[in-house]
């Protein structure tokens, strides 16, 4: 708990010297992107789960430069267990977080960025049970830290790595796993300009 508060701490101040000392205009302000993501489990459930293959999507918005607001949609299938109490066990698992995004303001060979990431929102699990053919699912809140690089190809695409930890909350506090994310992103303006109705 105190290595997260010390975390949460220097993300404060990250994200609020990021906000006084950008401002540059000249970058895209919104963005969407997708990939593909591997999730190593850390359940605390007394159970021996195989690791698990995922996907992501998201999309966000860069008040300033280096600093974006942003939404994620992952999906992780069967992270499995197949002697779970003598039985066979899958747990899928959906999250929905809006985080903070706040890349450095440095790129290395003007095409890598590095970046750190918070953010909190919505877990979701399904687990099967065969030693008795039961389901259940159960939904809380979630949180994730993590960090990464951003890899600029043009003003408008760029690649991005993630590695996170997510972790569930209340009813899905054994559910925590390390969450390594790979994709693509666009980036965007919105049209300026009159617009009729």
């Amino acid at each position: 708990m105190k290595k997260i508060s010390i975390f949460f701490t220097a993300a404060f101040f990250f994200f609020t010297t990021a906000t006084v000392n950008a401002d540059s205009d000249d970058y895209k302000k919104f963005f969407i992107g997708a990939g593909g993501s591997y999730g190593i489990e850390n359940f605390d459930d007394g159970g021996d789960f195989d690791n698990s293959w995922g996907v992501n999507a998201k999309i966000g918005y860069h008040p300033i430069e280096i600093l974006a607001v942003q939404f994620d949609y992952d999906y992780l299938w069967e992270f499995e267990d197949n002697d779970f109490f003598n039985g066979k066990a899958e747990i899928d698992i959906m999250t929905y977080i809006l985080s903070l995004k706040g890349n450095f303001p440095v790129k290395w060979y003007n095409v890598i960025s590095p970046f750190i990431i918070v953010g909190g929102g919505i877990m979701d699990a399904d687990a099967d049970f065969n030693s008795n053919n039961s389901s259940e699912n159960k939904t809380d809140w979630c949180g994730k830290i993590g960090g990464g690089f951003d890899f600029f190809f043009t003003e408008n695409f760029s690649a991005n790595l993630e590695g996170n930890y997510t972790l569930g909350f209340g009813d899905l506090e054994d559910i925590q796993y390390f969450h390594f994310i790979l994709g693509v992103v666009f980036r965007f303006d919105m049209p300026t300009g009159k617009h009729e109705f």
